[in-house]
């Protein structure tokens, strides 16, 4: 997958040349970011490096899914990609929905774009732990999974306690955030890692 690697970094260096404006906005709370293209696909980024990671790593999706068997590890890296666009789509839509339904379409709106936010930095703070992967072979090493599983622990908490803030400034109760974290960050993960480590949750 070395040519992989290889449009990672072109595409890295691209958003950092025209994307430095919108990555220093991420984290101010008032910044009024919209999904320009360079935007999308800084996403679309984040979301490559964590399909490279799972499809690179020989102890995640082991043994392959039904649906992947016999496809080569290229394969598996757009099968997991184009899985993550839609369930980022689906999420997308499923946030919007909710807010048309309870007529918070603003609220909603900041949520999502908090969790893309997040995400982004993620996929960005997973860049050296995916090169070390490539670059120095280490496809079976449980440390890599650790490193990443800290990472990803550390940015969920993070996103956690943003949302807090969105929900208790909102005067929404502590019971519709964990109904939120559970219904589209920790019930979808949990799915995910089973498929991933092979755990029954």
């Amino acid at each position: 997958m070395d040519y992989i690697v290889l449009a990672l970094i072109v595409s890295f260096c691209i958003i950092l040349i025209f994307a430095r404006d919108i990555l220093s906005m991420l984290f101010p709370e008032q910044s009024e970011i919209r999904f320009s293209y360079i935007y999308t696909f800084t996403y679309l980024f984040a979301l490559a490096v964590f399909a490279y990671f799972i499809a690179g790593h020989n102890a995640l999706l082991s043994p392959l899914p039904l649906v992947m068997k016999h496809m080569t590890k290229t394969a598996v890296f757009f099968t997991l990609l184009g899985f993550f666009c839609g369930w980022a789509l689906l999420r997308c839509a499923l946030i919007k929905s909710i807010g048309w339904v309870i007529d918070q379409n603003a609220f909603t709106n900041l949520l999502e774009r908090t969790g893309s936010d997040v995400f982004i930095l993620t996929g960005f703070a997973f860049l050296p732990i995916s090169f070390v992967l490539s670059y120095t072979g280490a496809s079976n090493s449980k440390g890599m999974i650790v490193a990443a599983g800290i990472v990803f622990f550390l940015s969920f908490l993070f996103y956690a306690f943003r949302v807090l803030k969105l929900f208790l400034s909102a005067r929404f109760s502590l019971f519709f955030w964990i109904l939120y974290l559970c219904t589209l960050d920790i019930i979808p993960m949990g799915i995910l890692i089973h498929f991933l480590v092979g755990t029954r949750l």
